[in-house]
This record gives structure tokens, C-alpha cells and sequence, in this order.
């Protein structure tokens, strides 16, 4: 006798392995050259740096990619910024850090890309060097959780990707079926 699952156990598990997502880590929000972005630190830092306002979580996981690339660039120019300068940066807006009021390791990482990136477009050589980081950026091995969306790379951000058979709320008028939004707040994303 043979055993068939049923539709539903067959989706359930699908679905159970399409979340998993990033090299079968469920904790992963992206897995970037290797390195992994937890979910929780995406969280963390997206808490920290809400400050009442919302900031997206795709914004976030986006930024904690690339934060390493400019840290570095902005290092091997001499002008880097430590985790103790943007730390106590951080610490003077009343906004930074969760509602424990600790700045999470992942806000402070993002406050350095942030802090390196505006350094390094004061350099004489700019253009060369941010060149050579968005050079960098287009080469690296990313894999996203697909509960963060779909990776537009090339513009750096992250479209919300329904699959078909869910439809958006607007879409029962047939006006829009919530597919592709992108996360950035922009239009939607190619691809």
C-alpha cells in the first residue's frame, strides 16, 4: 500500500522550507557572503532606530549587508569610524536605542556604514572610492529570507513578493494585487 501526503501536508511543508529560506537557517534574515544577519538582529536595530517612526525592516537587513563594505572602505582611507565613536553618537538622540534604551550591536554597525559612508564623501577621490564599494556591493553573494522580500540588488532594495494565489486587499476590485510593493517606500522594484 502505498502512502500519498495530501495537498495541504505537501503545502505546509513547502511553505515551511520556502520561510526557512538562507541556507536552511530559520533564524536568518540573509545570509551575505556567508556571513549571517539574524532575524533578531534586524529586529533589534530596526527597534532601535524607529524612534516612534517606523523604519523598515527591509531598510534595515539592506543596510546590515552593505555596512561592512563602507566600515572597511572608510578604514582603509583613515577614516573610520569606531564602534565606541558612533555608540556615544548614538547616545545623544534621545530616539536611538529599544525601549530597554541599550543600543543593540546591529544599530551601532549600521551608525558606523552610515557615519563611514558620509566620511568617505568627503574624500578628495569619492567617486573612486565609492565606486569601488558599489563595485563590491553588486559582487556579493546574497540570500534573502523570503519573509524580507525579493533583492533587487542593483537598487538596493527589497520588493514584497505575494505569491500568486494570495491576494492583496485592493485587489478585489482588480486594481492591485499587492505583488511586488517595494519595501523602500518607492515604487516597485524591476525584476
Amino acid at each position: 500500500m502505498r502512502v500519498r501526503p495530501s495537498a495541504a501536508v505537501v503545502a505546509s511543508v513547502t511553505g515551511v522550507l520556502l520561510l526557512a529560506g538562507c541556507a536552511g537557517d530559520p533564524s536568518a534574515a540573509a545570509v551575505v557572503d556567508g556571513r549571517t544577519i539574524t532575524r533578531a538582529e534586524v529586529e533589534a536595530a530596526q527597534d532601535d532606530l524607529s524612534g516612534g517612526g517606523g523604519v523598515d525592516a527591509g531598510q534595515v537587513l539592506w543596510t546590515m549587508a552593505i555596512a561592512p563594505l563602507y566600515i572597511d572602505a572608510a578604514a582603509q582611507e583613515g577614516v573610520g569610524i569606531s564602534s565606541d565613536e558612533a555608540r556615544a553618537a548614538l547616545a545623544e538622540n534621545p530616539d536611538a536605542g529599544g525601549a530597554d534604551g541599550e543600543i543593540d550591536p546591529a544599530t551601532v554597525e549600521i551608525a558606523r556604514a552610515i557615519f563611514s559612508a558620509t566620511e568617505l564623501e568627503g574624500l578628495e577621490n569619492a567617486g573612486d572610492v565609492l565606486g569601488e564599494v558599489n563595485e563590491r556591493i553588486a559582487a556579493l553573494d546574497v540570500q534573502v529570507n523570503p519573509r524580507y522580500g525579493r533583492l533587487d540588488q542593483a537598487t538596493g532594495t527589497l520588493a514584497h513578493s505575494l505569491p500568486a494565489w494570495i491576494v492583496g486587499a485592493d485587489a478585489a476590485d482588480g486594481s492591485d494585487d499587492g505583488a511586488d510593493d517595494a519595501v523602500d517606500g518607492g515604487a516597485p522594484a524591476d525584476g
